[in-house]
């Protein structure tokens, strides 16, 4: 190992030391929700029994999803610390059987020629100076048509605003660095997706998204390559998406559409599908909950009112014991779960039968301490002041009466209460199948892929629509998500507010 691989390993070996010293799984509790999405796509042309490698774990989060999935895991690290924590971890979970974890040095892979399905490296894998070494050593412990899924940081990344160096090489972290535990460290930063084709498209068949939000104090932005080595049989089948080619919403027509009316009809719809979601499955939708929700509830309320997102990766229950939180619109009681885990006291609010129903008698099979009740014509069943924290992973796009919506949220949240409210925004996929109604509001149309979404009609508002909407009740920031990585490009506004 050179010097420079060894200062890193040394440097995240002491990261790992004094971060989170009470939890045997410190820092992100969940699985990265793009790895999900690229999983739960592949899986189903796999047989169970495949044998991945996580490169640089830190925690084993993603690992135990990969075991849910059949995989058997084995993870490396270059931190000693990171490597005994997650063996601890392993077996709290009891998963001896599925998942190991032991130490590596970085560019060089220590398993066998063709020993593994799958090998997946997130927020780690350029800190191997060497990516053609590196993607050869990939190639060369994959079995035919194994896959890789990797993160890499842009060079539009918060953090690039302080390196020395330029992209398209190695960079070094500099002084004045947000996080001071990574100034001096070193790494190879792509300059553009183009370039991963002369290292990783030698041995791979490659497709590279990009996931861009600015819900934290640093704006993030990462690549995320999906390869298949080639000569094999399967194919990715389009793991980019694009925006449409414009965005509709121009917010200079503010009239209202017949509100009532539209979001009669959206309830039969939305009931049919959540109907036909709950008959494929006991457990409906995502086994995972949001990562942007995950993050905020783990975080919220520290670093100041104007601060969206503090304290990146520390995820715990610091003065969260007792806050009552309430997801709006949940599909399932994931979320609401997670929130549990955090401490908070949580309760979900849906207007479907449907997922009244389920959801509740899956929470009651699992004895989580987690329900949800039924709203009516708008109207949530609680009394004023009822909660501390409101959160939505999209629930504003599909009330329709906006004013009544927010007016419900002020009513039932306390004073100095925070909310989290998810919009689709003018430039998702969806918009490339819709009419436009006039004021931020359209309807899907008879050719949009899911048919089960066709008719619906969906507000899906501009920032200033957004900002003159929840500006006389709430104290705000409009922060956005954009990421290519999903059959539908998605983009979407998150309103975080305080009421006053």
């Amino acid at each position: 190992m050179n010097d420079v691989m060894k200062k890193n390993s040394i440097t995240w070996d002491d990261y790992y030391k004094t971060y989170q010293r009470e939890s045997v799984m410190p820092g992100v509790r969940y699985p990265n929700e793009h790895l999900v999405r690229f999983l739960m796509r592949v899986r189903r042309d796999e047989r169970s029994g495949k044998d991945a490698v996580e490169l640089g774990f830190g925690t084993i989060a993603n690992m135990k999803m990969m075991a849910d999935l059949g995989y058997s895991v084995r993870g490396l690290e270059v931190s000693q610390d990171a490597v005994r924590r997650a063996e601890k971890a392993i077996g709290k979970v009891g998963l001896e059987d599925r998942l190991s974890v032991g130490l590596y040095e970085g560019n060089t892979i220590p398993l066998a020629d063709g020993s593994a399905d799958l090998i997946v490296g997130l927020q780690c894998v350029y800190y191997n100076l060497n990516q053609e070494l590196f993607a050869r050593e990939c190639d060369r412990v994959l079995r035919p048509g194994g896959k890789v899924f990797f993160s890499f940081f842009t060079p539009r990344h918060g953090y690039m605003d302080y390196i020395e160096g330029k992209p398209g090489g190695i960079v070094k972290f500099g002084k004045g660095h947000p996080n001071p535990r990574l100034e001096g460290l070193e790494l190879f930063l792509y300059e553009s997706r183009e370039q991963f084709g002369r290292t990783y498209g030698k041995y791979f068949d490659i497709e590279v998204g990009l996931d861009e939000f600015d819900l934290y104090p640093v704006f993030m932005s990462w690549y995320y390559l999906a390869g298949v080595k080639k000569n094999g049989s399967y194919k990715l089948d389009g793991f980019i998406s694009t925006p449409p080619a414009e965005a509709r919403d121009k917010d200079a027509d503010n009239k209202d559409i017949e509100v009532t009316s539209a979001f009669r009809s959206n309830l039969v719809l939305w009931e049919s599908k959540y109907e036909g979601i709950y008959k494929e499955t006991a457990f409906s939708g995502n086994r995972y909950p949001n990562e942007y929700l995950t993050r905020y509830l783990a975080t919220r309320n520290r670093g100041g009112r104007r601060k969206f997102y503090t304290h990146i990766g520390t995820e715990d229950n610091t003065g969260t014991g007792g806050l009552r939180a309430l997801e709006i619109m949940p599909l399932n009681i994931t979320n609401l779960k997670m929130a549990r885990e955090f401490l908070y006291e949580a309760r979900g609010v849906t207007f479907s039968e449907t997922v009244f129903r389920g959801a509740n008698l899956i929470a009651e099979k699992e004895k989580a301490s987690v329900k949800i009740d039924k709203m009516r014509s708008g109207i949530f069943p609680y009394e004023d002041g009822s909660f501390e924290i409101i959160y939505s992973e999209k629930a504003g796009t599909y009330f329709l009466d906006q004013l009544s919506f927010i007016n419900e949220v002020a009513r039932v949240i306390s004073k100095g209460g925070e909310v989290l409210i998810g919009y689709l925004s003018p430039r998702h996929g969806y918009m490339k199948w819709v009419s436009s109604l006039g004021g931020g509001y359209y309807r899907i149309g008879e050719d949009h892929p899911d048919e089960t979404m066709r008719g619906m009609t969906l507000f899906v508002p501009g920032k200033e629509r957004l900002s003159n909407l929840w500006k006389s009740r709430f104290d705000y920031d409009i922060k956005s998500v954009e990421f290519d990585t999903h059959r539908y490009f998605s983009s979407f506004h998150f309103l975080k507010g305080r009421r006053r």
